[in-house]
């Protein structure tokens, strides 16, 4: 019994074992996919109409990617070179060759393409059937190519186009600029194909500036005017001479230039706008004083704000000295608090300090106002010429507490109100302490609008320190309004008011969604402003105009209404409309929005590499493969072919040039993608699709999707999959080895034990156990032996040994 236990539990451990290492469905490797979004792009032009040309010949011009007449392409992905042939001689065939007129330079052969065209309509457009020829990548240096058509009747005719290599952009910092100032001119030389720095190019830049006095353009010195083979980035700084006219451009002019196969150059410039000095204001922070009343010891802030005109809008104008001083009366003071004596305007043009109004250096009010001095340099000096610069001060007394005029404060109940209104504000006298307030009391107060309705809502004394107004604002208002409240003492006056805009009553719609599909419900939230809306009745209506249908109406009810998508024939969008109904005004207000229907497209990405880890882990320096899918959705026309681009983190931030890019027909693909040495951790990948050619609306036509992978420098071998990408890891099989070799060896240990005699009973007659088997009367069986070997290789098999034999 127990050698059959033992060879059942061996059966069973060595059956688990097999199916654990080779299961019969092995699990297919999962992308990590996520959805993305799109945008818009345009639509391809019709076919061009081909200019005058002598009758009788043929006649060729080249054609753009986008399908417009073009003798000036750029290289990169997707350029490619169309065509389009007019035949008039009768030939229903035409060749068309594309030659480089720099071939052996640039390592291609002439012609580069060929192509036997059918003319037999009078001419050919092979935009329309996708046959061009695609620009070289490679290409290092641009230079003129030629096309040509020729025809056994119309002869041939060839027209010249340019390729493009390079571009160069260039940017001047500040783009408003004074007199006196400095400034950078930036510029950068990219490579058409991939936006990456160009090196084969020399860089050279000038500039010039107006100057009224001589009523030309002067030569503006640049501390850089030529830059070496290689330089891809550079720049160039310069200062505005103080002679620059206001109001007029300061030029710089880049030249990129190639001279390797034939001088190219390409131009480029930049500018910047000369201004003039405008005005310097002061704005005062502390929240002790009561106006220009300053008490004893207060903290002062003062910013000195600092603008210049560029003929429009004063701008603020940064990194220009402001200087501080103080004074007391006619005396020039040093302020408590040690401020500095000058401070340069930052971004904001602002400069701000900080004083403490001590007596002394400051007299208590004194007939002799103190105050802040404020001047501004807008620009320095030069050989005889004085600096333009800005004075301003703040006047202001220093005074006991107890001298500091009480501040009337107006407090609304709400933060904004609708015509229709009513208004209410709390008043109040505030002071540093009760003996301030002493004697004051509220004498009257007025309520009015500005603007077109101009008018006075409401007037009237009052008394207190304190109270509430209330005044009503016509419907039919919207614009500024004012409660202004006064109070006074026996020998002085003070007031305060509240400010604020009415605006005409709104309903407000929040629609679930903006962009919709066939059979969704809509949800609708109606939010109201104003308190004659909110004691209206709401109406709906909900139509699909391109259809002409009604698609639902009614009352909102609980701040909200619902409506179904069509499903037979879906609206490309729906008009959505609400009208408050006043039982007094009649109606007081209305809103609409549109939806729209989804139209464009969406991108899966997924990496269809299986890791060989368990825990779904690649490795730095591996080559995965991410696939992309992109679907339409609703009506949109698929284009002819679009981009299909992936990035890193950085690419897709503007920082690096995609990992790989494509220009296909395909809704599906992939790309191959190794990753880098040194990587680690969670990483990300980016495939974006520009459908540029496909009329969208709604999600448009621009789609871009993620997918997220973990990089494990340092994996565990313990952890790898056992066939590389299926089973168990190979952890779990070493265990499970370790359990069968304990299992066969308990198995073994069971059936020898099986095999054993029985165990003699010991002696002894307290054990109860009985007396040992009497000797065997019949005499033992012979001993076996082996016969000796004949030495014949062809003997027979050994005899077996006879019964009983031991």
């Amino acid at each position: 019994m127990a050698r059959s236990i033992a060879v059942l539990v061996a059966a069973v451990l060595v059956f688990a074992a097999i199916v654990f290492l080779f299961p019969t469905s092995p699990t297919a490797a999962s992308p990590h996919a996520t959805a993305g979004a799109t945008a818009p792009a345009a639509a391809p032009a019709a076919a061009p109409v081909a200019g005058p040309h002598p009758a009788g010949t043929i006649f060729v011009v080249t054609i753009n990617q986008y399908g417009y007449e073009s003798d000036y392409f750029e290289t990169g992905l997707g350029t490619v070179v169309y065509f389009y042939v007019d035949e008039s001689s009768g030939d229903t065939n035409a060749t068309v060759t594309i030659t480089d007129q720099n071939a052996t330079r640039d390592g291609l052969t002439n012609p580069v393409a060929t192509y036997t065209v059918n003319v037999s309509s009078g001419a050919n457009n092979s935009y329309d059937s996708g046959v061009g020829y695609t620009l070289p990548v490679s290409l290092t240096y641009g230079g003129y190519w030629n096309i040509t058509a020729s025809g056994a009747l119309g002869g041939n005719y060839t027209n010249e186009f340019f390729v493009q290599t390079y571009d160069v952009g260039a940017s001047a910092s500040p783009y408003y600029i004074l007199p006196g100032f400095s400034g950078t001119v930036w510029f950068d030389v990219e490579a058409t194909a991939n936006d990456a720095p160009y090196t084969h190019a020399t860089v050279a830049m000038t500039a010039e500036y107006w100057n009224e006095v001589n009523g030309t353009y002067q030569p503006l010195p640049l501390t850089n005017t030529s830059f070496p083979l290689g330089t891809a980035v550079g720049s160039t700084s310069f200062t505005l001479p103080l002679n620059a006219t206001p109001f007029n451009y300061v030029y710089f002019y880049i030249w990129a230039n190639v001279t390797l196969g034939g001088n190219l150059s390409y131009e480029t410039y930049a500018y910047a706008y000369v201004g003039e000095f405008d005005y310097v204001s002061l704005s005062v922070n502390c929240p002790t004083c009561y106006g220009s009343d300053v008490p004893v010891g207060a903290q002062v802030a003062v910013t000195a704000s600092v603008y210049y005109d560029v003929g429009g809008s004063p701008i603020a104008l940064p990194n220009d000295p402001v200087d501080f001083s103080f004074w007391n009366g006619s005396s020039l003071v040093a302020a408590p608090g040690s401020p500095p004596e000058q401070v340069t305007t930052n971004s904001n043009g602002q400069a701000s300090i900080l004083f403490q109004a001590g007596s002394p250096p400051f007299t208590e009010m004194s007939s002799l106002l103190n105050s802040v001095n404020v001047s501004a340099l807008v620009s320095p000096a030069g050989v005889n010429v004085s600096a333009v610069w800005s004075n301003q001060t703040w006047a202001f007394s220093v005074v006991n507490t107890s001298q500091i005029v009480p501040l009337v404060q107006v407090t609304p109940n709400r933060g904004a109100y609708f015509g229709g209104d009513t208004v209410v504000v709390n008043w109040s006298l505030l002071a540093s302490n009760p003996n301030t307030i002493a004697g004051w009391s509220g004498t009257w107060w007025q309520a009015y609008t500005y603007g077109t309705y101009s008018a006075i809502l409401g007037a009237g004394t009052l008394s207190g320190t304190s109270g509430t107004l209330q005044v009503t604002v016509p419907l039919t208002y919207s614009g500024e309004f004012e409660i202004y409240v006064s109070a006074s003492n026996a020998t002085d006056s003070t007031y305060g008011y509240y400010y604020t805009s009415i605006y005409s009553p709104e309903v407000i719609l929040l629609p679930s969604e903006y962009l919709y599909s066939a059979g969704d419900t809509v949800n609708v939230g109606v939010q109201t402003l104003g308190s004659v809306v909110n004691a209206s009745t709401l109406y709906y209506t909900v139509t699909a105009p391109d259809l002409g249908e009604t698609i639902g109406q009614g009352i909102v009810t609980g701040g909200s209404f619902s409506f179904q998508v069509p499903t037979a024939v879906v609206p490309t969008y729906i008009d959505i409309q609400v009208s408050a109904q006043n039982p007094t005004w009649g109606l007081v207000a209305s809103s609409g929005t549109d939806i729209d229907q989804k139209a464009g497209y969406t991108i899966g990405v997924g990496i269809s590499t299986a890791s060989t880890y368990a825990d779904g882990s690649y490795q730095p320096g591996e080559t995965i493969t991410v696939t992309w899918t992109i679907t339409a959705v609703g009506p949109v026309v698929p284009p002819q072919f679009w981009y299909v681009s992936l990035y890193t983190w950085n690419g897709e931030w503007g920082y690096a040039p995609p990992e790989a890019e494509v220009s296909t027909s395909s809704n599906s693909g992939s790309f191959s993608y190794t990753i880098p040495s040194g990587t680690s951790g969670i990483q990300s990948l980016y495939v974006e699709v520009d459908l540029d050619t496909a009329p969208c609306s709604g999600i448009g036509c621009y789609a871009f999707g993620q997918v997220s992978y973990l990089v494990n420098a340092n994996p565990s071998s313990l952890n790898s999959l056992v066939g590389g990408s299926s089973g168990p890891t190979l952890g779990w099989v070493i265990l499970l080895v370790i359990v069968l070799v304990v299992a066969v060896a308990l198995t073994v240990l069971m059936l020898r034990r099986g095999r054993k005699p029985a165990a003699a009973a010991s002696s002894g007659a307290a054990t109860g156990m009985n007396p040992p088997a009497p000797p065997p009367s019949n005499p033992a069986p012979a001993e076996w032996k082996q016969p000796e070997s004949s030495g014949d290789a062809d003997r027979p098999a050994m005899p077996s040994p006879p019964p009983g034999a031991q």
